[in-house]
């Protein structure tokens, strides 16, 4: 319920719809996709764990309760995993 309040109130702010994935790793692979881009912009909410990225060429941490935004055509990969991970992303279709 809560992600789909999420959802909700970022297609409202927004006003385009909002897919929304879940990704969930035992922290043995490194990278899910490789180096891309989309044409809509992504927000990342990490919820555990912690893994680095590569945004249009400069590495990131995201940790804690860090937030990402990736602006549409912006490259990016997940680059290393250091343990079990879980985040949710936002896809400002």
């Amino acid at each position: 319920n809560d992600i789909a309040n999420i959802t909700d109130r970022l297609s409202n702010r927004f006003g385009v719809e909002i897919n929304s994935n879940i990704y969930i790793s035992k922290g043995t692979k490194i990278v899910s996709y490789p180096y891309h881009d989309h044409n809509y912009a992504v927000i990342i909410k990490n919820i555990e764990g912690k893994s680095k990225w590569a945004i249009d060429g400069q590495d990131y941490l995201l940790e804690d309760q860090n937030v990402f935004f990736i602006d549409k055509f912006k490259k990016h990969c997940v680059k290393e995993i250091y343990d079990k991970k879980i985040s949710i992303t936002f896809n400002l279709c």
